[in-house]
């Protein structure tokens, strides 16, 4: 048995007074069965009565920058949290803040890990920076997986990155299907 997902992801850039009817009515239209937002000042209630409760917080803490929310049907839990502030290789001390959150979702009775992104935005950081910032989540990412014991992973979120750029396609970076038709389903 398929099972298929419907994902909505959406960067507010703290900006939650002008986007919650949006959000709503893109909710509506979209019916989501996973919602990312990032950078948001939503309180989780919004969220839950926009979706008519069908939706529920999966946070476990209060920090807004990545925030994920599932189906009520839907077996998930957040596992872990890597935000670490790094110096900006230009020496202008600015911190860059590498954000990822894992989560253990259990579809058809696979694990699969879900890995929320905000990646460092290419207005701080050289191609070369990106790359290495790349290399690191890579290996967070598999150590993740084999915690898990699975194989099946998404990557979700805002990667601040064209799909054709080196470090989503290279092997050495996250080793992405360019499309869905390359991909496997999960069954």
């Amino acid at each position: 048995m398929t099972t298929e997902l419907k994902f909505l992801m959406w960067n507010l850039k703290n900006k939650a007074d002008k986007t919650v009817d949006a959000l709503k009515e893109l909710y509506s239209e979209r019916k989501p069965d996973l919602l990312l937002l990032i950078e948001t000042k939503i309180d989780d209630t919004e969220i839950v009565d926009l979706s008519n409760n069908n939706l529920r917080s999966v946070m476990v803490n209060d920090k807004k920058t990545i925030r994920l929310y599932v189906s009520k049907d839907i077996d998930a839990q957040i596992i872990s949290e890597e935000e670490k502030e790094i110096e900006a290789e230009d020496g202008n001390r600015r911190q860059i803040k590498e954000r990822l959150v894992f989560f253990k979702l259990r579809v058809n009775s696979q694990n699969i890990l879900l890995v929320g992104i905000h990646f460092p935005s290419k207005f701080n950081n050289t191609v070369a920076a990106q790359q290495q910032i790349i290399k690191r989540w890579k290996t967070w990412i598999e150590g993740q997986e084999k915690i898990l014991k699975t194989d099946k992973t998404i990557l979700f979120g805002d990667f601040n990155l064209n799909p054709q750029e080196i470090s989503i396609y290279s092997h050495e970076g996250l080793s992405a299907h360019p499309t869905i038709n390359s991909a496997t389903k999960v069954k």
